[in-house]
Formats: structure tokens, sequence, C-alpha cells
């Protein structure tokens, strides 16, 4: 049952990606698109990590990361970004603010069944915990960790660990 709820959210996903191609057409480019490129490029890469992130679990039936970008706070900042960039055109836009206000919309509807599919991603291969959920001791001293025993293995893990978090897969 949950591969049939995942290949709904898979075409749920394709039918929004579909209609956000329509609307892309009547947008006005430099206050929706131009003006915003860095906030765009920061909400496709949510969804690109996130969408390879589920394609990685079902192909491998490996959990997913712990972590994974926040495709709900880049919809956020992009809307709120773009919105901006509108009030502050000299340009009467018209008709343009209503499909700027649809795609809106239906990037809030794409983050909606991304958001499906990776909940049913979880639930059907687990997470993969990098940060265990346990609280930290209460101990107002820490002590040293000593790397030195530890095997090669080990550290090239902790390293490829903190490439995908630099990279930004750990935000």
């Amino acid at each position: 049952m949950q591969y049939c709820n995942a290949i709904s959210s898979l075409q749920a996903t394709l039918d929004v990606l579909t209609g956000l191609r329509t609307i892309r057409e009547h947008i006005p480019v430099r206050e929706a698109i131009s003006g915003v490129v860095n906030d765009r490029r920061e909400f496709v890469s949510c969804i690109c990590i996130s969408l390879y992130a589920c394609e990685h679990a079902f192909r491998a039936r490996q959990p997913l990361p712990q972590f994974l970008p926040s495709a709900r706070h880049a919809h956020t900042t992009l809307i709120s970004s773009v919105a901006e960039s509108m009030r502050q055109s000299p340009r009467t836009l018209g008709l343009s603010h209503a499909y700027t206000a649809a795609e809106g919309e239906v990037l809030a509807h794409l983050v909606d069944t991304l958001e499906s599919l990776l909940a049913i991603s979880r639930s059907l291969f687990g997470t993969a915990e990098w940060l265990p959920e346990e609280p930290a001791p209460a101990t107002s001293e820490t002590v040293p960790h000593d790397h030195s025993r530890e095997s090669p293995y080990v550290g090239q893990r902790r390293v490829a660990g903190l490439i995908w978090i630099a990279a930004g897969g750990g935000v």
C-alpha cells in the first residue's frame, strides 16, 4: 500500500511540475525570476536533494538521511523575495501579479507533495541517524574525544558527513 501512495505522490509531483511549466510562460522575468535567482536556486536545490535522497532510498533500499534541507523554508524565503521584488517594480504588472501568485501556490503544493513523498519513504525505509535523539549528558564539563583510536573508515565517514553538510545536505 505504501508503494501505491509513493506512486500517487510522484504522479502529483509530475502534475504540479506540468502546471508550473504552463504558469511560468506568463511570469514577468525581471521581477519574479532575475531579481530572485539565488532564492530560486536554493529552492530548486532543496527539491533536487530531497528527490535524490528518495530515489536513493528506493533504489538501494537504504534509509533516508536524518537531515535534509527544508524545501518549505526555501519556499517561504523565495515567496517573500518575489513579493518584495514585485513591490519594488516601477512597472504596472497587472495580470502578471496573478500568475506570480499562482506560481507561489503551485510551488507550495509541490512542497506538500515532496514532504508527503519523504514521509512515505521514511515509513518504508526508516531514517539513518547521524546524531542520536537522546539528550546530552547533564555534566558541565566535556571530555575530548580521542580520534586516534578510531579506524580510518570511521574518520572517512565523518569527513564524508561534513562534506555533505557543507554542500547544503545537512541544513
